[in-house]
């Protein structure tokens, strides 16, 4: 990559949604939110027929609406959704479930109000193995529902600014771009309401504070300097470089498929200082980033791309992940999330993949003094970057949310909020 400094690009055309025939294996709802319920509705109920779920909740919808609610056609009732949770949901998984099915209604609520305007809905593709209502459970195959975060949550973004949510911003509500109204004004692209994922720029020095990172959103990437002061109330000071598609990573992010569609996470190779292990879905790669001649990327993965199971005495099962957090005094251990759990890994060194568990669970017992006490960020984080000069303090992105919050480097590594969540500015805030 040989990175330029473009001048402002023209925002990004709102997206429209098309409105293809209705084809079997579709799901048809007026919003990705409504998907997202369905098919939380359709696992809860583990693909059981329409008739056999009519004649086990005698007193909800009947058979036309089950299809309906199965289809993202109408939301599930609160009163529904307790009462599935309690008959079919396994008993360790009713509180996971219950949390997540009344955050996936609450959007699809918020999105219904948002897009009440709207007059198209939209037809979006059903997983493969899932099969239709109605079909015989002997007919049904199991229904691979595991998602990456950053691919359920781009549905939801792109929804929000289809209904007119406005264009995402990284700028602080009294300044056009970042801590600095003296700055260009800058706009993520439309549809692009969070960070997937974050590299620090490598600096020109050995041993140089990092102020500088990337910032991956889906097929776009900017670059950004953050914030550091103490009293600094938004994560972002300037932006370096706009939105560019990722393909400009040509000799390695953007020539590998799939990781030039988005990435999930990024992890510094320990006693190396200018490589990075980058991770999309259950792949991952390594690569070089020079200091020098604007940025210049090389692969250093041999096969390409490697597969996530290398790192299975590390991730614990894992089989995709969502952020990276690197702990406080130590180049060789990482937080590492996916979904709502997490694991503390202390690396091979050396440049050597992998690594071996220290702490494995879930974001809500482990960090009760932060992340894990706050909605949303307690099911999931997308990213963390550390906040330049202050080791102990990080930056932490979830969804259209990010909070500040400080790790303790004693043993217990304590964490407390320094910055209460917020939300991401649009141009019409």
């Amino acid at each position: 990559m040989h990175e330029e400094e473009p001048s402002r690009s023209a925002q990004s055309a709102q997206p429209r949604f098309s409105r293809p025939p209705r084809k079997r294996g579709t799901v048809r709802a007026v919003t990705p939110e409504r998907v997202e319920l369905a098919r939380w509705l359709f696992e809860c109920t583990g693909g059981r027929p329409v008739r056999e779920l009519e004649n086990a909740f005698p007193n909800s919808p009947s058979k036309g609406q089950w299809n309906e609610l199965l289809n993202g056609r109408r939301l599930v009732s609160r009163d529904l959704l307790d009462s599935v949770i309690t008959s079919l949901v396994p008993l360790g998984d009713r509180q996971r479930m219950r949390r997540r099915g009344e955050r996936l209604l609450a959007a699809a609520e918020a999105a219904d109000r948002a897009n009440s305007n709207s007059d198209a809905p939209a037809v979006f593709p059903r997983p493969a193995s899932e099969p239709l209502p109605g079909t015989p459970r002997s007919q049904a195959q199991p229904a691979d529902l595991r998602m990456s975060r950053r691919r359920v949550l781009t549905a939801l973004s792109f929804a929000g600014v289809a209904a007119g949510g406005g264009t995402w911003a990284l700028w602080p509500k009294e300044a056009r771009s970042g801590a600095d109204s003296s700055k260009p004004a800058f706009e993520l692209p439309s549809g692009k309401m969070r960070i997937d994922a974050v590299m620090p720029v490598p600096p020109a020095k050995p041993h140089q504070v990092v102020s500088d990172y990337w910032l991956f959103t889906e097929d776009r990437y900017l670059r950004v300097r953050i914030s550091s002061t103490a009293d600094a109330k938004y994560p972002v000071y300037e932006v370096l470089k706009p939105p560019t598609k990722l393909s400009e990573w040509g000799k390695t992010i953007g020539a590998v498929k799939g990781f030039q569609e988005g990435i999930d996470a990024v992890l510094h190779v320990p006693e190396e200082p200018n490589q990075y292990w980058v991770f999309s879905k259950d792949q991952y790669i390594r690569i070089e980033v020079s200091p020098k001649d604007r940025y210049a990327d090389k692969m250093i993965s041999d096969p390409i791309p490697n597969s996530i199971s290398d790192w299975a005495e590390a991730f614990k099962g894992f089989t995709s992940i969502d952020a990276v957090m690197p702990v406080p005094g130590s180049e060789n251990k990482a937080w590492v999330f996916s979904g709502n759990n997490y694991v503390l890994i202390r690396l091979h060194g050396k440049g050597k993949e992998g690594g071996t568990t220290e702490v494995h669970q879930s974001i809500s017992d482990g960090w009760e003094g932060s992340i894990g006490s706050q909605e949303g960020f307690s099911t999931g984080i997308d990213a963390a970057i550390p906040v330049p000069g202050e080791p102990k303090q990080y930056w932490v992105f979830s969804g259209k949310k990010y909070m500040k919050i400080n790790v303790s480097m004693n043993d217990n590594y304590s964490d407390s909020v320094l910055r209460p969540p917020s939300t991401l500015r649009t141009e019409s805030t």
